[in-house]
C-alpha cells in the first residue's frame, strides 16, 4: 500500500532543502581593498556598489563558484585563475523583515555577455529595525538566480 505524503509538507521540505544547499565560502577571503576580495586564487572586482553590501561578500555568502556561467579550463600553477566583477550591487524593497533582495550585475573575463543576478538572503532573526550589518552576518542564501 502507497502512503501519501502532504503536499504542504513534502514542498516545505524541498524549500527548507534548496535554501540548505548553498553554504557559506569554506575557503580563505582575503579583502584586498574595498574593490577586490579574493576567494583563494580566484578574485571579485566590486565597483558601484554601497560598502554596506560588501559584507555579503566578504562573509562569503556570494562568491565566484556560485557565480560562474561555465567551467573554465584553468592552470593550476596561476596566481589567479578566475576574475569576476560585480557592479550595481543593490537592495530591493522586502515585504519581509526576514528576507532581503539584492540584485546585482556580474561580468567575467572570458569575454560572455553580463548577467543580472537577483540574490535573497533570510534571516530567522530580521526585524524591521534590523540594520543591514546584523542582517548579512546572521543570513544564509535562500535563492542565487540569473535574471
Amino acid at each position: 500500500m502507497f502512503k501519501f505524503v502532504p503536499i504542504i509538507l513534502l514542498a516545505c521540505q524541498l524549500m527548507q532543502a534548496q535554501s540548505d544547499a548553498i553554504p557559506r565560502y569554506k575557503g580563505a577571503i582575503t579583502l584586498i581593498t574595498n574593490e577586490a576580495i579574493k576567494f583563494d586564487n580566484e578574485l571579485l572586482l566590486v565597483y558601484h556598489t554601497d560598502p554596506k553590501l560588501l559584507p555579503i561578500l566578504e562573509l562569503g555568502l556570494v562568491y565566484p563558484d556560485l557565480l560562474r556561467a561555465t567551467a573554465a579550463v584553468v592552470d593550476p600553477k596561476a596566481e589567479i585563475v578566475h576574475k569576476i566583477t560585480i557592479t550595481e550591487f543593490k537592495i530591493l524593497s522586502s515585504a519581509s523583515p526576514k528576507i532581503k533582495e539584492f540584485q546585482f550585475v556580474a561580468l567575467y573575463n572570458d569575454g560572455s555577455k553580463p548577467k543580472l543576478f537577483h540574490l535573497e538572503l533570510t534571516n530567522e532573526t530580521g526585524h524591521w529595525k534590523m540594520d543591514i550589518l546584523t542582517f548579512i552576518q546572521g543570513s544564509r542564501v535562500l535563492t542565487l538566480r540569473k535574471i
